[in-house]
Order: C-alpha cells, then structure tokens, then sequence
C-alpha cells in the first residue's frame, strides 16, 4: 500500500508504480470479509482481501515553490493521501477499519485520480482533490472519464513539532456522488482528528459525520493510544483503541457497534516484523446469535 504523503515530501519529483497480489493461504474466507461472517458492520482486517496480480499505483508527483505546492496525477488509492493518522496504516499498525479508514467516510478505491497540496504557513497544509468512484484495483482509469462520478474532498491541518513531540489536527470535508451501475446513494461528511505525541505516548481522537448513506456509519468516534520504542526498541510499537459506531440505516440496524482493538508490533530484525492483535466487537449489528466477538490476528512484514 502507498503511503507517502505530500508533508514529508523532500524531493521534487515522484512517479510511483506498484503491483501487488494478494491471495489466501488455507482458508476459504480472507481476513478483510471475514467481518461478513461474525456480523460487524465494517472490516476487522483490512488490506489482507484477495485480487489478482494488479497494478496499484501509477502516478505522477511534482512540487513546486520549495515544497508549498504540488499536484499528484494518475492511479492510486485516497486514503493515502488524505485523513493523516501516524497509525492508520493497516499493514503496520490497527488493523481494524474503524482505526485505519474510519467506516463514517465512503472512500474511492485505487483509480484515477487528481489531488492538489497547498502549504500556506510552514505549519498548515490544505490537500484537495478529485477522484474516480468506479475503478478498482484491476480496472484501468477510462471510468473517470466515461462514468464522471466522482468522490471529492478537502483536508485542511495544522501540522508541527514541539519539543515533547509533533502534532497534527485536521479537518477533512468529502462528498461522493451516487453510482448509478453500482446503485449506492450519494454522501457527504467531515472528520475532525488530532493526535499529539508526548514523548513516547501519542494519544489520539477522531470523529466522523456523514450526512446520507453512502458509507456505513452516520456518527462515529475513536479514541486511543500508541507506545513507541516499547522496552527500548526503536521500532516496536503498542496501539490500544476504543471505537463507537452509529448505523447509518437505522431502519435496518437498531444496534450501535462498540470495537476495542489491541497490538503489538516486534521488530525480529531490520526488515522483518511480527503483529499480534485482538478485535473486540460489542454489539455487531449484522449478529443475530451472539452480542460479543473477538477477533485474534497474527501479521508478518517483510521489506527491504
């Protein structure tokens, strides 16, 4: 998954590629839809679905006026670039959708799309851009141009460092058309988010609106911690989170969805990690048998 953002750019120009295949490995149900079977409303694993080799990314980056603006063009995934949470990455932190891609915002999948990055201060950034609801990971970019439905959004933040650690608050503002092939409804919502490290603790905070049913909560909160450098290891990393979730179809779903989610990530060397976690799920809206499921997950990384 790519996860460079435009704040840490350093260079001036990027074009950026990559495939990936993800398959399963002695089961009949993968991790991502495995939240289809004990009844939560969002992924209890995300980014361990299932797809062919695909191309990913395919994009063009460029910056300008000594990093205060710049424009990616092409074919990658928004929730990369948009919503910065020091945690969110799926492969390396929370697992659950509630902490990596707040089920209360209907994403756009990899497609094509176009995003802009203004800096007005040192400290503020605003990112803003355009992007094609009915791509996929192996589907080309010609939807953007022949379907024109399109999921737009505004992400606007204060980003810094202070002597006992960075901080980032952020407000993003999105809204996605209705697809009519596809016939999901039309949406619209803002998150508002801030995390603030202290020394080695990074507390954080999030809440979520939407407005429509186009994604599948109306409300949503989440708060939690993340410990670095666990036992004086640079790279390992605790993150306990607490989520609230309210149905966006309350005429279908009656029950509020609570989630608790705990990791541990160990750096066995340089390049290879091991994740262990639980889920818990309190009240899964699409149970009918059971109130409480819990959700174990083990997760290695491998990079050079």
């Amino acid at each position: 998954m790519d996860v460079h953002s435009p704040r840490d750019a350093e260079r001036r120009t990027y074009i950026v590629f990559g495939f990936e295949n993800r398959h399963q490995l002695g089961t009949a149900i993968n991790p991502q839809t495995l939240f289809l079977d004990n009844g939560s409303l969002w992924p209890t694993g995300t980014a361990f679905g299932e797809f062919d080799t695909a191309l990913l990314n395919l994009y063009y980056e460029q910056y300008m006026l000594d990093g205060k603006f710049g424009v990616r063009v092409g074919k990658f995934l928004p929730f990369s670039v948009y919503d910065y949470f020091s945690l969110k990455n799926p492969k390396a932190s929370f697992n659950d959708f509630s902490f990596s891609l707040t089920p209360a915002i209907a994403w756009a999948t990899w497609g094509m799309g176009i995003t802009a990055y203004v800096k007005p201060t040192k400290q503020t950034y605003i990112n803003f851009g355009i992007h094609d609801t009915n791509a996929g990971p192996q589907r080309g970019i010609e939807t953007f141009f022949k379907e024109r439905e399109y999921f737009t959004v505004v992400d606007a933040g204060y980003n810094s460092r202070f002597s006992f650690g960075k901080v980032n608050i952020h407000a993003m503002f999105w809204h996605t058309d209705a697809r009519e092939k596809a016939g999901t409804p039309t949406g619209r919502g803002v998150t508002i988010a801030g995390e603030q490290q202290i020394g080695f603790i990074l507390p954080f905070l999030r809440y979520a609106y939407q407005d429509g049913q186009a994604a599948a909560l109306e409300h949503f909160v989440s708060g939690g911690l993340g410990f670095k450098e666990v036992f004086g290891r640079a790279n390992d990393l605790i993150g306990i989170g607490v989520g609230w979730g309210q149905p966006a179809n309350k005429d279908l779903f009656i029950t509020n969805q609570k989630s608790v989610e705990a990791f541990y990530r160990v750096h066995l060397s340089k390049e290879l990690s091991v994740t262990t976690g639980i889920t818990y799920i309190r009240d899964p809206p699409l149970n009918l048998t059971e109130d409480e499921v819990a959700v174990f997950s083990i997760r290695g990384r491998f990079e050079m």
